[in-house]
């Protein structure tokens, strides 16, 4: 109702405009023409490629308007605005506020997500936050949110002089070592730490101790009277803070009736773990409190793969088969190290990396770990060693090359200050992205998978598909404040599903997403919002798309069109010229030969015109000349076949591809076309025949590489 009334009364302002009028256009090679496109209508921009249709659009309609609403604008505000250029044109009237959705490429930013993009992860925060329900650290067992003033006033409720002891979990992380961990927590002051039932002392607790994954760190012990001082209220919110919501309140006295009554009252009543009320900015990963300490919130860690060190595999151990800034054999320490380990477990320097048993490169590459051995000096071997290494006859042991990188990272991100610029080149040169081990991509600390919605966790909310989600939370019980959250949830779910996205889940990275699917997703964002009174300018939505794919963009742009909004396309696809309103044909062909109206009108003016190209395909018969077949003869079973595809959507899956021939790969947007293409085969032959380190999508094998001896992606 409100959006029609909006709708209505824009309508009633623009009464005296019923057309955007531009008059004498001559910007780039457009030859002085003039253009009226109607309002409230869906209006399509055709043409050759190079005819013009983008300076029309873009430099001359869309730039106006922006120039327009600049002027409108303070002073201090146009400093940090882009001033448009003026375009070459006579008088323009009835222009409104113009949105761009221009083809542009997805963002890089790993934290970038489809939930982020949309407000379906927000929407979804606020609902775990309002309705989630929280899981025991130790049991398991489901509990309700409570909240500190209740907390507080039932322990001044308690009997006085009960004791009281506020803790609060803190999580081991793999970011840096457990002792530098245990070391940063007590220069913070804390001294006492409960491993499940243990009680600690953290000055004498070493890294080998405790193996609990958490540890409860004691904020305060006071004893409780009738109104508490403000110091027992601050541990108390400290102890929130520190446990991101999470606390532990462990109560002895006289008082056991009350005891057992508050233990009932506030969580898990055999472990004493409580929640005070949660909000949305609890499942934020860009707040550093709430996310992954292990990757700070990005969902990927850096890990070092072993064809980003191997550069030369056909070389000797001796002749060093490694880049020399990870592993140097000119260096005597490493070429003693490498020696000693060769005598130690019976191998050859001498033989070709390619050539050793997988036990002996792994051996290399992982270490021996805690084994020891001696080191050795190789006869005729007159290097000295530094003072500062060890000894001859020493027992040490070999950390493995990857290891060492590894363990390098891990010191640099314990320092204080940002990457050093030769660092940040050398950790980029040798380490690849991968999901993080420790929260599964999940970006969000550990103690988030102890609140559940609909007994779900926000995690896996994230990994479930939009129809998935949409079934999941269509039957949750709502009040006044959670109703229209899930209601506006519900709508944008339902808008995915009509443009085909509802496969995609909210925590999927952005640049994960083909051409078109991003597309659609900035359309759809624009249809939900609700706006109205607005121009759009849209640029070939649906280029790359299949055809199923068009006609779901159409339907998008019939709700922009419904809401009381202008359209205007770019288009070649014959499916969305046949769905507009209003034709702009410009021709007849590309740079000086084009910048004319061939055509205007409907599309049955279209078809009648003689001068319309699109009229003509239009009206082309069906049975049109196929092209001759560009096979050639490849011999037999010269073909690249792939094995067990895993990768994104496609789930284990087989290839084959014919050599010498031209082949296609086609289906709707999202299938996994690109995966198959590019993120499997293309850096698979890549890593292969140039050495490139790129690490391919996960598969079986690829057979028939022996027929490839170039490979080139345009």
């Amino acid at each position: 109702m409100r959006r029609d009334n909006a709708a209505s009364s824009t309508r009633q302002v623009k009464d005296m405009y019923d057309h955007i009028r531009i008059e004498h256009i001559k910007e780039n090679n457009l030859k002085d023409i003039s253009v009226e496109i109607p309002y409230h209508k869906h209006t399509v921009i055709a043409g050759v490629s190079g005819s013009g249709k983008s300076t029309l659009a873009y430099d001359v309609i869309y730039a106006t308007a922006q120039r327009r609403l600049l002027d409108c604008m303070s002073d201090q505000e146009k400093i940090f605005s882009r001033k448009m250029k003026q375009p070459l044109t006579g008088n323009i009237e009835g222009l409104s506020t113009v949105i761009s959705l221009k083809q542009v490429k997805p963002n890089t930013n790993p934290r970038s997500t489809v939930g982020t993009y949309t407000s379906i992860g927000s929407f979804v925060r606020s609902l775990t936050a309002i309705h989630g329900r929280c899981r025991c650290l130790y049991c398991h067992r489901i509990y309700e949110q409570t909240s500190l003033y209740k907390l507080i006033k039932d322990l001044e409720g308690l009997k006085p002089g009960t004791a009281v002891e506020v803790s609060f979990p803190w999580f081991f992380h793999k970011r840096t070592g457990r002792q530098q961990q245990l070391d940063a927590l007590g220069k913070k002051g804390y001294r006492w730490v409960y491993a499940g039932e243990e009680r600690l002392d953290l000055r004498n607790v070493t890294d080998s101790e405790p193996e609990a994954a958490f540890l409860l760190v004691t904020e305060n012990r006071f004893l409780t009277r009738e109104n508490l001082t403000k110091s027992d209220v601050n541990s108390l919110k400290a102890a929130c803070r520190n446990g991101n919501h999470f606390l532990c309140v462990r109560l002895s006295g006289d008082d056991r009736e009350g005891i057992e009554a508050f233990y009932r009252q506030h969580g898990c009543p055999e472990h004493h773990m409580a929640t005070v009320t949660l909000d949305a900015s609890a499942f934020s990963y860009n707040d550093m409190a709430c996310a992954c300490p292990e990757c700070m919130g990005s969902g990927v860690r850096k890990t070092v793969h072993p064809s980003k060190v191997l550069k030369y595999p056909r070389r000797t151990l001796r002749q060093g088969p490694f880049f020399k800034d990870v592993y140097s054999m000119s260096h005597p320490y490493s070429y003693m190290l490498l020696y000693s380990l060769a005598c130690r477990y019976g191998f050859s320097l001498d033989v070709p990396y390619e050539e050793l048993p997988q036990e002996v490169k792994d051996l290399i590459l992982y270490g021996s770990g805690a084994e020891t051995f001696l080191l050795q000096r190789p006869q005729d071997y007159e290097k000295t060693l530094p003072n500062y290494l060890a000894k001859e006859g020493e027992a040490v042991s070999f950390p493995g090359v990857l290891t060492r990188v590894e363990e390098l990272y891990r010191e640099m991100l314990a320092q204080d200050h940002e990457q050093l610029p030769w660092q940040e080149e050398f950790f980029k040169s040798y380490m690849q992205e991968v999901t993080c081990p420790d929260c599964n991509g999940s970006r969000l600390n550990k103690l988030k998978d102890h609140i559940l919605l609909n007994g779900k966790t926000y995690s896996q909310m994230g990994r479930l598909e939009f129809s998935q989600l949409q079934d999941c939370l269509e039957q949750l019980p709502t009040n006044e404040t959670s109703r229209p959250v899930l209601a506006a949830l519900l709508e944008q779910l339902e808008l995915l599903r009509e443009i085909g996205l509802d496969y995609l889940s909210f925590h999927r990275r952005v640049d994960s997403l083909s051409g078109g699917e991003y597309q659609r997703l900035r359309i759809a964002n624009q249809a939900g919002a609700g706006l109205v009174g607005l121009t759009y300018l849209i640029d070939e939505p649906t280029d790359g798309l299949h055809g199923a794919d068009s006609r779901k963009i159409i339907g998008v742009i019939k709700k922009l069109l419904e809401s009381g909004n202008t359209v205007i396309t770019i288009e070649h696809d014959l499916d969305v010229i046949k769905s507009a309103d209003y034709i702009i044909e410009l021709g007849p062909g590309a740079g000086k030969e084009g910048g004319e109206i061939i055509a205007s009108g409907s599309l049955e003016e279209i078809r009648r015109s003689s001068n319309s190209i699109i009229g003509k395909l239009l009206s082309a018969k069906p049975d049109a000349p196929q092209p001759a077949s560009t096979a050639l003869s490849a011999g037999p079973d010269r073909r690249i076949l792939i094995k067990g595809i895993r990768e994104n959507n496609i789930q284990n899956q087989d290839v084959a591809i014919p050599l010498h021939q031209i082949t296609c790969f086609t289906g709707v947007s999202g299938s996994g076309k690109s995966t198959i293409v590019h993120d499997v085969l293309y850096k698979a032959l890549s890593s292969r025949l140039h050495g490139s380190g790129e690490v391919p999508g996960k598969h079986s094998e690829i057979i028939g590489c022996e027929y490839i001896n170039n490979v080139i992606c345009i």
